[in-house]
């Protein structure tokens, strides 16, 4: 990864069987993860009375992609299970503290989020997730301003910048939804990881800046395209102020 340092994961769900749960802690032991797995609850997740292990958040980091998924098929090869109350919280560590300046731009998030509506276009559950309760894109750019200044302790959003500022010092992904078994949740996992990465890569050679910006263009006023053009300038003089000092670190 060229930006990412490190990822680390919450998996909501539960384990049907004790068996099932035990032998999964067994082999996180074996694998000698233990140092960097943790094995909690969350109220908020309901498989159902019928599950012996219910309510799980099972946690993990690693600065290796792999590893990560290594640990993900483990669980669900010891029939982890989740549904709709569950999601997939991803944290990540970049290598320098200032991608978080650039990330937490309007544009940055916007650009996010309009590269998560392309993927899961076609997937009801992904895009349901961008109004859920846990997790809104909802005034997201002024809700990411009062986290970073600390003016609010409400962490409900797509990207939590909260998440910064706590004992983990991660910025958290918390979109992601359910996944029905492993190969659904590496798709969203690598996915997630690549477009992070894409869009720092890109804002960073001013690549997203003009295309946008754009979108600030009102299409019942195109007598104002100088005041548009005007606009346009101001913010990728921002951007590249930014970008810059960035790159010259």
């Amino acid at each position: 990864m060229k930006y990412i340092k490190s990822i680390g994961i919450e998996l909501e769900g539960g384990f049907y069987g004790a068996k099932d749960g035990d032998n999964f802690r067994d082999e996180v032991a074996k694998r000698e993860w233990y140092s960097r797995f943790q094995w909690g609850y969350d109220s908020s997740v309901n498989l159902g009375n019928h599950f012996f292990y219910n309510k799980v958040e099972l946690r993990f980091w690693s600065y290796n992609v792999n590893e990560i998924l290594e640990f993900v098929k483990l669980a669900f090869d010891y029939n982890f299970k989740q549904n709709h109350t569950c999601g997939n919280h991803i944290h990540i560590r970049t290598k320098r503290k200032d991608y978080y300046d650039l990330m937490s731009n309007k544009e940055f998030l916007n650009a996010f989020i309009l590269e998560y509506k392309k993927k899961f276009k076609h997937k009801k559950k992904f895009l349901e997730r961008l109004y859920n309760s846990y997790c809104s894109i909802e005034n997201l750019s002024e809700r990411v301003k009062n986290q970073i200044k600390k003016l609010t302790s409400y962490r409900y959003t797509a990207i939590n910048f909260l998440s910064l500022k706590e004992k983990q010092k991660t910025l958290e992904f918390r979109i992601m939804p359910y996944a029905d078994n492993f190969e659904e949740y590496k798709e969203m996992f690598l996915w997630l990881i690549e477009t992070i990465e894409m869009l720092i890569e890109e804002f960073l050679m001013g690549k997203r800046v003009i295309e946008k910006q754009l979108n600030i263009i009102d299409k019942n006023s195109l007598n104002s395209v100088e005041k548009v053009l005007n606009k346009i300038n101001n913010r990728e003089v921002e951007f590249r102020i930014l970008t810059d000092k960035i790159l010259k670190v």
